[in-house]
């Protein structure tokens, strides 16, 4: 209960606690491509029923576990209505305020109703539940109490800029607290009696709030749960007992509006509120007032949170939404993958490395390594910690021996000390290859090491001189991808390489390889170590052909995954977590086997599970980076970010969640419900459900029963919609059923009816036919109830087929979303998905050893182009792009990407192509244009063009130094060179090593 006239004593909150540990919110993001009807949420809700709802500010949607569906509302001037503010009530109906068409009511069978009584012209700007069949109402002027028959104004309120609401207990008993747009807050005594009257009382700016713009107002915390919380436009207040303890920027706080706030609990069951943030985010608030940030450096797509709803019914159940300003609505879920990239903080979202050290300067952190340089975890952001020139290196591997950490790079290997930098290469040193994929520190039998894994073989580095090493494999100097320190035949610690050319461990007598027909392929791609709590040890040793496991401490033996659980695509990477585990990352996702002993003689599997990007992986495609940190969370680098998971997120199954029926029907419109009698030939029935079951919505299942139908045995289907056509005349039972992710059944929708026979068919009309054609009549009908049994499977065979049909032609729509209208050549949008995970491929290629094999962009431009459509005219200038086009796909080869790259400029994308080839490549691009002239009527057109040209990787001795992006602008120089030099020409880019500045090789059209 609060005071009525004392001022508060005025107290600053606490900062904002910073995270020592990278923390991150697994999301899955919702917007108009789903079905929302823009991506701007201001309110969110649940009904009754269990459906969930978003207000936009272009109408409201309905979400029911799958899509979300657009509710119509009314308009006004052919304006949609923005949707402000939803309330739900118990009595099944949802409350829907507008900026511009009022109040609504949506009753439980899903009609829309006005609700009389508030002036048009008002715009809803706050919306309170008030009972079970009514809610209080703000508006510019004033509070209106508004049941399904109208709203009526209280009076002591009409002069107040109402937006804000809340019900609770003043010194004279029930209360409504009211939040102003620029005056602070009120409060209103007895607001359901018959005379409501403003209290003597008000709290605002000269009181200490952060400002008089009140936003939103829950009760909440303290010693009987309700301390008042106020969100305003500059901050949070919180006011108990006399002491208003503030919340703005001059604590730290991030500065602007916070609103709404929403009590509920964190994992563990401990009570939070979260705030909203326009500029910042989520702040989530303990008992004690501590402030913690949840911003986009944690996973969320933006800053701007302007709603919220918690959903479910027990902690670890609960799911958290988020309506933001921008980017729709986001769903914290558990047992969901998280994926970070460049709008995260990441210097860029190709990670080739990741892991754990202590640096020189005694930071503690989590570490990544990108196409555009590695960071680390340092201060809530990802920092660079590589000074010039070398901040730009690929990392792949990291090991800090003694005072020194050791970094593995497309430069060489990396020595970071406190205040200084060493570097080995190929250059300066012994090193066998520039690349170096890995580096570990040994106390060997023969003195202590940093082992060197590169493209070209194996070296060390001892007192400060880099040794090659040469191996039993090959030429003595395979590709060595990856190294580890592990017992071989007995306890002792060994090195061990996993190469190209197979595995190979070191001891005394000097190195071994493992016994003949072991692994399935000599090829090796990662191996990673397991260790259980009774001693035992395995390696897991992943190659072109499988996965294997290598027992250790003993004979080495090999136990191989079962052919039929192995993973679809290529394997890059493997993970091992806390519960033992194994996860296998390559080109089509993460999959994880659980083992009922993964270190067992032989492996029995209890269960395998696939994750794809439905599971919030950012792509599907993985380099050799993975990593498991203390807390059992898994990271793991790809080819479009940094995805991460934490198994221990995940939930067990939980109380079922609702089965709802949509529509259930004939197709002639008969609505189906149980005890309907259906006429004869209205025999084709239809039905959809809808699992309200939030958490993993792509592993629910339906099942549809017709009891009563012969031969009907379906199959659990992704599918809530079921049809079921030329029924024969009989009684029937529709059962409809659904399990959610964790395989927990909903009650069932049971439907009886019947469908009633045809005149024919009747105990009269046979009657009537007389007793020596019932036999005929009965074998008929017979007859034709297996008939038309047989006709109703084929119907669903023919349904089936459309909707193959239908996919297939959202195919065309989304290949047309890719392509450009004038040329029919792809576009960028094509250019911008389908190269990420052809340039990881080129850089694989080029690491793996292979320099020659590059991308060639050739980027093209018509030559004085302007003076054709002046001369010509537009039409002419159009089909002058349509023959370039043509003749450019003439040029191109099989699985070469052509595009119009904008305006006159067309992008060649030569796959696979000889890096030394590029320039012959030229020429016949130039011959084909510029070899003879355009006809498109009397008088022939001379067109020539000009080319820009570069191989990516660039530098086939750096292949990760120059992004794709960097490329494409040293073509575009390239390009500007070769129009200055006199037109029809190429003009070739190509590295000079380590000089800045590339060699420019001119190509004219004709010349050999």
């Amino acid at each position: 209960m609060l005071p009525s006239m004392a001022a508060p004593v005025v107290v600053d909150g606490p900062a904002p606690r910073g995270r020592g540990e990278l923390e991150w919110a697994a999301l899955r993001r919702y917007s108009t491509a789903d079905g929302l009807p823009q991506n701007t949420v201001h309110a969110l809700a649940q009904d009754s029923a269990g459906y969930v709802y978003a207000g936009t500010e272009d109408g409201l949607a309905q979400f029911d576990g799958r899509q979300w569906r657009r509710i119509a509302l009314p308009e006004r001037a052919g304006v949609r209505p923005y949707v402000m503010h939803l309330v739900a009530s118990g009595d099944g109906s949802l409350w829907i305020g507008s900026d511009s068409v009022g109040l609504w009511r949506r009753d439980g069978s899903g009609r829309v109703h006005s609700v009389p009584g508030l002036p048009a012209e008002l715009a809803l700007e706050a919306l309170l539940l008030r009972n079970e069949s009514s809610v209080f109402a703000g508006t510019p002027r004033g509070v209106y109490r508004c049941d399904a028959a109208g709203c009526t104004l209280l009076q002591a309120t009409q002069k107040l800029e109402v937006a804000a609401l809340l019900q609770g207990q003043g010194p004279n008993g029930a209360a409504l607290w009211i939040g102003t747009n620029e005056a602070g807050l009120f409060r209103l005594d007895d607001p359901d009696g018959a005379a409501p009257q403003l209290a003597d009382w008000h709290l605002g700016k000269r009181d200490g709030l952060p400002n008089d713009a009140v936003r939103s107002l829950v009760l909440w915390g303290g010693a009987d749960g309700r301390d008042l919380w106020i969100g305003t436009g500059r901050g949070l207040a919180r006011l108990a007992q006399g002491r208003l303890v503030v919340y703005d920027a001059t604590t730290g706080f991030p500065e602007g509006t916070a609103a709404p706030l929403l009590p509920g609990v964190d994992r563990d069951g401990r009570p939070l509120l979260r705030v909203g943030l326009a500029r910042a985010g989520l702040a989530e608030l303990g008992e004690d007032g501590s402030v913690q940030l949840v911003t986009r450096a944690e996973g969320l797509p933006e800053d701007g949170v302007r709603s919220l709803l918690e959903t479910g019914e027990s902690a670890t159940h609960r799911i958290l939404w988020l309506g933001t300003t921008s980017s729709g609505v986001v769903r914290r879920e558990p047992g969901r993958w998280a994926a970070l990239d460049e709008r995260h903080g990441l210097p860029h979202r190709v990670v080739f490395g990741i892991g754990r050290a202590v640096f020189p300067d005694g930071v503690d952190s989590p570490w990544i390594g990108t196409v555009e340089g590695p960071a680390r975890w340092m201060g809530g952001s990802w920092q660079r910690f590589l000074p010039p020139p070398y901040e730009r290196s690929t990392v792949f591997a990291l090991v800090r021996d003694g005072a020194t950490v050791w970094l593995a790079t497309d430069q060489g290997v990396i020595g970071l000390e406190k205040g200084s930098v060493r570097q080995y290469s190929a250059d300066n040193s012994d090193l066998p290859g520039l690349t170096v994929l890995d580096v570990i520190a040994q106390d060997a039998f023969d003195g202590h090491h940093l082992w060197i894994a590169t493209r070209h073989g194996l070296a060390r580095l001892s007192k400060g001189v880099i040794q090659r090493e040469h191996l039993p494999l090959a030429d003595g100097a395979p590709m060595v991808r990856k190294l580890l320190l592990a017992p071989a035949t007995d306890g002792r610690e060994r090195l061990w390489a996993a190469t190209a050319s197979g595995l190979l461990w070191r001891d005394e007598a000097g190195w071994h390889a493992v016994p003949d027909g072991c692994l399935p392929s000599p090829e090796l791609l990662d191996m990673q170590l397991q260790r259980s709590a009774d001693g035992r040890q395995a390696l897991w040793v992943a190659s072109r052909a499988g996965v294997v496991r290598v027992d250790l401490g003993g004979p080495l033996r090999c136990v191989g995954l079962p052919a039929a659980a192995r993973p679809a695509g290529q394997v890059y990477q493997q993970a091992v977590d806390q519960a033992g585990r194994l996860y296998v990352f390559g080109s089509d996702g993460v999959t994880r086997y659980t083992f009922a002993d993964p270190l067992a003689d032989s492996l029995l599997l209890q269960q395998v599970t696939h994750f794809g990007m439905e599971d919030g992986l950012p792509g599907l495609e993985f380099n050799r980076a993975s990593y498991v940190d203390a807390r059992g969370r898994v990271w793991a680098g790809s080819v479009d970010g940094l995805a991460l998971y934490d198994p221990a997120q995940e939930a067990t199954a939980g109380p079922a969640a609702p089965l709802r029926l949509r529509e259930a029907s004939t197709e002639r419109g008969t609505l189906l419900e149980p005890g309907t009698r259906l006429a004869a030939g209205d025999n084709s029935v239809r039905a959809e459900v809808s699992l309200l079951a939030y958490e993993r919505p792509q592993q629910i299942r339906y099942r549809a029963e017709l009891v009563g139908l012969r031969g009907d045995s379906p199959a659990w289907v992704v599918d809530p919609q079921f049809q079921f056509s030329r029924l024969p005349p009989g009684a029937y039972r529709l059962r409809l059923r659904a399990q959610d992710a964790y395989g927990v059944e909903a009650a069932p929708i049971e439907i009886a009816f019947q469908l009633k026979a045809p005149w024919w068919q009747t105990v009269p009309a046979l009657i009537g036919f007389g007793i020596a054609l019932l036999l005929a009549g009965l074998l008929a009908g017979r007859w034709r109830n297996r008939h038309l049994a047989r006709r109703a499977g084929q119907l669903q065979r023919e349904v089936a087929l459309r909707t193959r049909e239908l996919a297939d032609a959202n195919r065309r729509l989304e290949h047309a979303s890719l392509t450009d209208p004038l040329t029919g050549l792809w576009n960028r949008r094509h250019f911008s998905l389908e190269m990420p995970a052809e340039c990881a491929r080129a850089l694989r290629r080029a690491e793996e050893g292979d320099t020659r094999t590059v991308l060639g962009l050739v980027l093209i431009d018509c030559d004085h182009f302007k003076q054709i459509n002046d001369r010509h005219g537009h039409a002419v200038g159009d089909a002058v792009l349509v023959e370039i086009a043509a003749r450019l796909r003439s040029q191109a080869r099989e699985g070469d990407v052509l595009l119009r790259w904008g305006g006159e400029e067309f992008l060649l994308v030569l796959r696979d192509t000889d890096r030394d080839s590029l320039a012959a490549a030229a020429r016949r691009v130039l011959d084909g244009i510029g070899g003879r002239p355009f006809v498109f009527g009397v008088e022939p057109l001379a067109v020539t063009c000009s080319l820009g040209v570069c191989a990516f990787p660039f530098d086939s001795a750096a292949p990760g130094v120059l992004s794709l992006d960097a490329c494409l602008r040293i073509a575009d120089a390239a390009l500007y060179r070769a129009k200055h030099q006199g037109r029809d020409r190429a003009v070739l880019a190509q590295s000079r090593g380590h000089e800045h500045e590339p060699a420019w090789l001119d190509v004219p059209r004709g010349a050999p």
